[in-house]
């Protein structure tokens, strides 16, 4: 068992000097980036343009962050309904008129279609006798007689002659 713990010390220490190691690696580092011989450790100047804009950024936040804080004080409690306790009671009534009507007219007995009768329904077209049919079928011959008549005038009249 006197070996068990001693093998164990030993590793423990070995263990110790490797963080120690470490340790100091990272001090070196640390000092390494800290040195005031890198070139990051020198400070950017900034333009007379960029010092002007990055104040009016500055400032513009500043007074928007303001604004917000004065926003939440000023601000109003969230209403809790739209509704009066009268109004309500009057949208009840309301509904329940009308869900009655509904169901009253849905219960009510349905009227039937009207028979239908073997009679025909009266024809808006007007109806013509047979002389009255003759006088226009004469009619329209006439009219188309006298348009062949003036077509056939007009054919004549615009022949050409062969040259």
């Amino acid at each position: 068992m006197a070996d068990g713990t001693s093998g164990i010390l030993k590793e423990l220490r070995r263990m110790r000097e490797s963080i120690e190691e470490a340790i100091l690696a990272l001090e070196r580092f640390e000092f390494v980036e800290a040195s005031p011989n890198t070139p990051a450790a020198v400070p950017a100047t900034k333009s007379v343009a960029t010092s002007r804009r990055s104040e009016g950024q500055k400032a513009r936040y500043a007074a928007k962050r303001a604004a917000e804080a004065t926003a939440v004080v000023t601000k109003t409690a969230p209403r809790k309904g739209g509704m009066s306790a009268e109004g309500k009671k009057r949208l009840i009534a309301a509904l329940k008129a009308r869900w009655a009507a509904k169901k009253a007219a849905a219960n009510a007995p349905v009227v039937s279609a009207p028979i239908p009768t073997t009679e025909q329904p009266v024809s808006r077209k007007p109806r013509f006798t047979a002389e009255g049919r003759k006088k226009l079928a004469d009619a329209m011959k006439r009219r188309w007689a006298v348009k062949r008549a003036a077509s056939a005038v007009k054919k004549t009249g615009t022949k050409k002659k062969a040259a």
